[in-house]
Order: C-alpha cells, then structure tokens, then sequence
C-alpha cells in the first residue's frame, strides 16, 4: 500500500500513518497522588477531544481518566510509580510515553500531635 488511494472520483486521498506527538509530564506531587498532565498533538487526521488518553498506573489501566490531565490518588507516601499514557488520533495512530515520578514522604508536620503506639 502506498501513501495516497485513488477512489472512481478521480479524488486522491492520503492515509494517515503519522503517529500524534506526545509529551508527559508531572504536576502537583503529594504524599498520597500525583497529577499527570499530557500534552498530543497530531498533525494529520487530529486528536479528539475526549476519549483519546489511556491511563496506566505500573500497569494497571485507568478508565475513569480520560481527559489530558488526571490525578492518581490513594498512593502510598515515598513510593515511586510508574505512570503511562497513551493517546490515539482519530484514525486509531497511537503513541505512549511513561515516567516514573515518586510520591513525597511524610513530614514532621505529618505526624505532629500523634502518639506513639
């Protein structure tokens, strides 16, 4: 297959095999979640505007996010995490990029005015 189809019209059109751009990066980080901000873009057939990102947390697939941002809670405090996500353009081209950011620990003030067991 060629990069062009050619239809009885006459009318030539181009496939889309381009797959979108991806940039991940961290947000707030805090001692229980971390929030994961995406930027896609794809120059060809475009990213819808929802439904486009797949979430996964060390494995473990979201599908409550689906937006370009998402913020994973419940997360152990110190712990590093392994947070892929995927988007696909509107023709199913897809593109995954993961980082590994780690929860914070707690602070003194965390546990101020708690008793020892």
């Amino acid at each position: 297959l060629g990069e062009t189809s050619e239809f009885a019209t006459g009318e030539v059109t181009k496939i889309d095999r381009t797959t979108p751009t991806i940039s991940v990066t961290q947000g707030t980080i805090t001692k229980n979640s971390i929030e994961v901000n995406v930027s896609a873009s794809d120059n060809e057939s475009g990213i819808p505007a929802s439904g486009a990102y797949q979430y996964y947390l060390n494995g473990t697939h979201k599908p409550e996010a689906t937006g370009n941002s998402y913020t994973f809670t419940n997360l152990n405090p110190g712990t590093q995490y392994t947070i892929k996500v995927v988007v696909q353009d509107k023709v199913g081209n897809s593109a995954e990029q993961a980082i590994t950011p780690t929860t914070s620990t707690p602070t003194i003030a965390d546990y101020k005015g708690r008793r020892a067991i």
